[in-house]
């Protein structure tokens, strides 16, 4: 059986200082359902999945959602019928190295 990743949770001050905005402006993100987040205690909390669904949502230009969103269909799309594919070995670091030239 697949071992399941944990959810990471990041104080809300820690978010807000990542998307450069003060932590009152990240609280009404927040109480506006802009940013989804569970108190504890006195303080909230962001989970890595929803610092990314905000920032797809909210701040990437909308021609780069809508690619994410065809290459999220097409991946789920893909496991469902079997036929996902790994990269192949070496791909990755290939990739990165040629990033690092540019």
């Amino acid at each position: 059986m697949p071992q399941e990743s944990e959810t990471e949770y990041y104080p809300l001050s820690a978010v807000a200082a990542a998307l450069g905005v003060s932590r009152v402006s990240a609280f009404r993100y927040v109480k506006a359902g802009k940013l989804a987040a569970i108190r504890i205690g006195r303080g909230y909390y962001v989970s890595d999945f929803a610092y990314r669904d905000y920032l797809v949502d909210h701040v990437l230009p909308p021609g780069i959602r809508e690619a994410l969103a065809g290459l999220a269909e097409c991946v789920r799309r893909e496991a469902a019928e079997g036929t996902a594919q790994e990269f192949p070995p070496g791909l990755l670091e290939e990739m990165r190295r040629s990033g690092e030239g540019s």
